[in-house]
């Protein structure tokens, strides 16, 4: 009986790792994604001068700033989403008819990407045994390939079973938004050479950018 709740303990243990890696990973990227959209409005009521960086915070001036820090911050991920189309409609800052389906897609994206952060961010790890039965632990190392957890929502209960596939789609969504954010970003400042260099890296496949992420993987190791 101690063998058997031993091994138990250990089993949560090791998705409690797996859980905690692939949970924050996704977290911190939503994290940076709402904080792109946040800059992205504040420079909307209060646009600077056209100037390359990388990080829209930069390109905020002392009044973008104390908008986001006063009034954005307090708004969900949630309001900010749907006052990001009001913002640019209302301002007139980008000729619609052309780009209508880049913030649709942007909004649809975001829109998927707070639904899972949420998923993640709220939902207890499921240590049951039938729950660590099911997991799919690493012969070598410590943790397990996948993790499931507890939605708890209008009175049930609902199961969850996130595995390494599941964590690298989610990833590749969050990253396409990101580009994609980037991509209007440029439009509105009128910087054309960045929006399609943004553009072109939201539209890769997976396929595509794994092997553009080897690729510069190779290049830092030969460094």
């Amino acid at each position: 009986m101690d063998t058997e709740r031993i091994e138990e303990i250990k089993q949560s243990s090791q998705a409690f790792m797996t859980s905690m890696t692939s949970r924050g990973g996704i977290i911190d990227f939503a994290i940076n994604i709402e904080n792109t959209l946040t800059d992205i409005v504040a420079w909307c009521f209060y646009p600077t001068e056209n100037k390359w960086d990388v990080d829209i915070f930069n390109q905020l001036d002392d009044n973008g700033i104390i908008l986001k820090a006063t009034l954005l911050r307090k708004l969900d991920f949630r309001d900010k989403i749907e006052i990001l189309k009001t913002v640019i409609l209302s301002k007139d800052l980008l000729p619609m008819p052309q780009y209508k389906n880049l913030i649709t897609e942007i909004t649809k994206d975001l829109n998927h990407i707070r639904e899972f952060r949420n998923l993640l961010a709220h939902s207890p790890l499921d240590v049951s045994k039938d729950a660590l039965k099911s997991l799919t632990y690493r012969t070598t190392g410590h943790g397990t390939d996948d993790f499931q957890i507890l939605e708890y929502k209008k009175g049930k209960v609902k199961k969850h079973k996130i595995d390494g596939s599941r964590i690298k789609s989610e990833m590749n969504i969050m990253e396409r938004c990101w580009y994609r954010l980037i991509q209007l970003f440029a439009l509105l400042k009128g910087d054309t050479e960045d929006a399609r260099v943004s553009e072109i890296l939201s539209t890769m496949s997976e396929e595509d950018a794994d092997s553009v992420h080897e690729r510069v993987k190779s290049l830092f190791q030969k460094l």
